[in-house]
């Protein structure tokens, strides 16, 4: 076992606290690094890292369920602002408010631009229903597909204002805590690297303990290209991305594990587990992170070995169509 994905922190300290436990018996002393920093204290940081990266998970999940209703807010709305483009062409062609009706920022503008345009939308459609001097060639005031009133506007509008406080609220949490977990992961490789020298100072050349030191880096000379090739579409009947990879020789291979990341670039340190897949399987179907359209998620799948260490794929980035 060595440190290289998240996944691999636990596994790995516990390797080394076994071997620490040892080599205190071995040198009838506690041994202690910089700092006092001993086996109780491994224990410690140990533990903390294990809650941390649960956090993570957690703090990711609400941040992507934040996403997903905020983006179901937005896409409602910004289809409404299309209908209400299209009424004032077909039912007032030559008014002043077609010039005034707001245009659609692209969906993933910010949030600040989606509502100064939904804004814009409420305000024109106000001054339309208002407007006087219309009365002998147009008879409001104006309502959308399915009878939809202004009044209804303004209530979605709001509810997509709380949506993007609630969503930029989880992510600001997901960050504090992934970062939190990033020092810790710093600190225990620190740690472990610094025991290692601890055991070559206080055991003799040729030692059974020294032959059997966890490492804390994969071993050299293992390949960093992508240990399986991943690939992605969207079906339209299933409204779901279809994750399709090739299979591993790897004789200690134990599972697949899919991981997403929300762009714009795939950050290994900020992935988030979808789910793990059995032996034999090449292949998943799912929506997470796509819920709506114009949704951007990143894939990557994991061949985990029996030990713990994992190799990853090539990135997929997937885009749900309208």
């Amino acid at each position: 076992m060595a440190l290289s994905g998240v996944g691999t922190y636990i596994p790995t300290i516990r390797e080394f606290l076994v071997h620490w436990n040892t080599l205190n018996v071995a040198v009838g002393e506690p041994v202690t690094l910089a700092g006092g920093f001993g086996l109780r204290e491994l224990e410690a940081l140990s533990r903390e890292l294990e809650s941390e990266i649960r956090l993570v998970n957690e703090r990711d999940s609400a941040r992507e369920q934040a996403q997903s209703k905020k983006d179901q807010l937005l896409t409602a709305l910004r289809e409404r602002v299309k209908q209400f483009r299209a009424a004032l062409a077909y039912q007032l062609p030559n008014s002043q408010y077609r010039k005034k009706a707001p245009a659609l920022p692209t969906f993933t503008a910010s949030g600040k631009l989606q509502m100064d345009a939904l804004c814009q939308l409420t305000s024109v459609w106000e001054e339309l229903n208002d407007d006087q001097s219309l009365a002998g060639s147009w008879r409001g005031p104006l309502k959308l597909a399915g009878g939809y009133t202004i009044l209804q506007a303004h209530n979605d509008i709001q509810a997509l204002r709380s949506a993007y406080t609630v969503y930029n609220e989880a992510l600001a949490e997901s960050s504090k805590v992934r970062e939190r977990r990033t020092e810790l992961m710093k600190e225990t490789a620190v740690r472990l690297r610094q025991y290692r020298q601890a055991a070559i100072a206080n055991l003799t050349s040729g030692h059974p303990l020294l032959e059997n030191l966890p490492a804390v880096a994969p071993t050299t000379g293992v390949s960093t290209a992508p240990d399986m090739t991943l690939t992605g579409e969207w079906d339209p009947t299933r409204l779901a991305a279809i994750l399709t990879w090739s299979g591993t020789q790897d004789a200690s291979h134990d599972r697949f594990e899919v991981r997403y990341h929300p762009g714009p670039k795939y950050k290994d340190a900020e992935e988030q587990v979808v789910g793990s897949v059995l032996k034999g399987v090449l292949s998943v179907i799912t929506d997470y992170g796509l819920s709506v359209p114009h949704s951007t998620a990143w894939f990557k799948v994991y061949n985990i070995l029996s030990n713990g260490e994992e190799r990853g794929s090539n990135p997929v980035k997937l885009v749900r169509p309208d």
